[in-house]
């Protein structure tokens, strides 16, 4: 998670009513959540990194999730798509 986020910690969360799982073999993030006290809403920014031949070559990719306040916004969440460069 990137330092501006609202949480940094959303890769492996698990409290009261939130479970956040990062799985770094298959890449999949499953996140829920019904309490926004311990999730405030806002743009969190994932950052992604990749790395081969024992860490000489990386590469990030990030997106961005907004998690909306439903008393203000029904559609909740927007994903925040973001152009990706090779290298």
């Amino acid at each position: 998670m990137d330092a501006g986020s609202p949480r940094t910690d959303l890769c492996d969360l698990s409290t009261t009513g939130v479970s956040a799982v990062f799985d770094s073999v298959t890449g999949g993030y499953v996140f829920s959540t019904d309490d926004p006290d311990e999730i405030p809403s806002g743009i969190y920014t994932f950052v992604i990194t990749a790395s081969a031949g024992g860490g000489s070559v990386s590469a990030d990719s990030t997106f961005s999730l907004h998690l909306k306040d439903p008393c203000d916004d029904a559609t909740k969440v927007t994903l925040v798509t973001q152009a990706q460069t090779s290298g």
